[in-house]
């Protein structure tokens, strides 16, 4: 069984005009799993995001976003004219569906946030 992925860059390669052995190949499947994948349908754009969700159960913090505004979420990106959302996009929308959070501008740039600073976990000195 190989993953949503591969499958994709299969399909891919055959709609590009690749043989088969050369798909085989370049993917490191075997033929007959090329051929295989190839008489199943082509991954969607659904399909290949239900695939990178995370299959345990969360770690760390909840988060702040309640059931119904992460569905709203997922569903407003799972549309295909809504792939090009910019990340302050989606929280101006999560924000009109009465998400309350906000955005941590430093935390992605390896800063340490100011509350975890003050509290002497913020990581290396």
């Amino acid at each position: 069984m190989y993953d949503v992925m591969t499958g994709l860059s299969i399909h891919n390669m055959a709609q590009g005009g690749s043989a088969q052995a050369d798909i085989a190949k370049a993917t490191g499947v075997a033929l007959r799993s090329v051929q295989r994948i190839l008489t199943g349908p082509t991954p969607t754009r659904a399909d290949v995001v239900a695939s990178e969700l995370p299959a345990g159960p969360r770690r760390g913090r909840p988060p702040r976003a309640d059931a119904v505004i992460v569905e709203q979420i997922r569903a407003l990106l799972s549309e295909e004219k809504n792939a090009h959302l910019s990340s302050m996009e989606v929280l101006r929308r999560a924000k009109e569906w009465g998400y309350e959070g906000g955005r941590n501008q430093r935390a992605g740039a390896g800063e340490v946030p100011a509350s975890r600073a003050a509290q002497g976990t913020g990581g290396a000195p």
